[in-house]
């Protein structure tokens, strides 16, 4: 793992038209992930690996899933590893607005 620090970057798959942003903690696996298609960027995942384990304990990981779907189970360097053409480093201010975007949404039901 490239240091132990949180970081957070997102990447664009154009054959899915699809944003993909992560967030690493220390440990190098995803904290948070988000998912924008299309051209409106409508958010289709927003998961947090806390809110996650915590779905999947209390029994409502299939709600949880349905909603925000799930973080991944890849670490960074395994992420680093696919080449991913051209990911964008973010701070977490850029990080933070996505992912406020992204769960304000969902949670409305507007995507």
């Amino acid at each position: 793992m490239i240091g132990a620090m949180t970081r957070r970057f997102r990447a664009y798959a154009r054959s899915i038209d699809t944003w993909f942003y992560y967030e690493f903690g220390e440990d190098g696996r995803i904290n948070r992930q988000i998912e924008l298609e299309g051209p409106d960027q409508v958010p289709t995942a927003a998961a947090d690996l806390a809110e996650w384990n915590d779905a999947v304990i209390s029994g409502s990981g299939k709600e949880y899933l349905a909603k925000f779907g799930a973080p991944g189970d890849a670490t960074f360097d395994e992420i680093a590893d696919m080449n991913i053409p051209e990911p964008e480093d973010l701070t977490l201010e850029q990080f933070e607005e996505a992912w406020q975007r992204a769960r304000r949404l969902i949670q409305a039901g507007t995507t």
